[in-house]
């Protein structure tokens, strides 16, 4: 549930607390990975943890700006991140 919540939120939903409040860090966290898996169309390989911490702490940094949550996605391994 949680995913998909999050997710739904991210794309302007109206939902419950959880699922709403981006101070969640699990919801923040859950939101990085399952664009992530969406646009890399897998789930996460051992060397893609640090890309995503990276991706979520530029979301953080960007004070949730979806707009900059994709464009660190797509530039996380252009990077070298």
């Amino acid at each position: 549930m949680c995913a998909r919540a999050c997710i739904l939120w991210l794309l302007g939903a109206s939902l419950t607390p959880c699922a709403t409040d981006v101070t969640c860090p699990e919801c923040r966290e859950c939101v990085v990975r399952q664009l992530f898996r969406y646009g890399w169309g897998r789930h996460e390989l051992g060397v893609d943890p640090p890309v995503i911490q990276a991706v979520l702490e530029r979301f953080r940094d960007s004070q949730f700006r979806f707009k900059e949550l994709m464009i660190s996605l797509v530039s996380a391994y252009a990077l070298g991140n």
